[in-house]
């Protein structure tokens, strides 16, 4: 079976951004991960969030060129996004009732956890605790 790793938000914005603290360390796994065939997965939901972060934060002339290529890796299937259904949404919904005693861990987040618990995903490389807190095994990088 061919190893996975889940790219939360945080992740792809350290990549996107060489002035972001752990940028080179994102940026070698990364490059680690993806030299060994690790399988990189995402989700629409950390898509979207990542999009509206760059456009906000850095401006389209800057972000675009980024997002394009992220955009294409997952048209060619070399970043696998995965789609939050009804059936998902209704399942984060359920976590989120689940920790309603951490109002700081995101509904995508929790979709996040969602997905990665369905597809057998443990590494996620992710900047925050939550994926922690949840309390489902999830191993962080970097």
């Amino acid at each position: 079976m061919k190893p996975s790793l889940f790219v939360d938000s945080w992740g792809w914005i350290a990549l996107a951004n060489p002035r972001e603290t752990r940028h080179i360390e994102v940026r070698n796994l990364y490059q680690e991960e993806t030299a060994k065939g690790t399988q990189i997965y995402t989700t629409d939901y950390v898509v979207n969030e990542v999009i509206t972060f760059l456009f906000s934060r850095v401006g389209a002339v800057k972000a675009e060129p980024y997002l394009t290529a992220l955009i294409q890796a997952i048209r060619l299937r070399e970043i696998q996004m995965l789609m939050i259904t009804p059936h998902h949404f209704w399942k984060t919904w359920q976590m989120r009732c689940k920790y309603r005693n951490r109002p700081t861990i995101s509904f995508t987040d929790l979709a996040s956890c969602v997905m990665m618990r369905e597809q057998k995903i443990t590494r996620v490389v992710t900047g925050d605790q939550h994926f922690a807190e949840v309390g489902l095994g999830f191993q962080l990088l970097p």
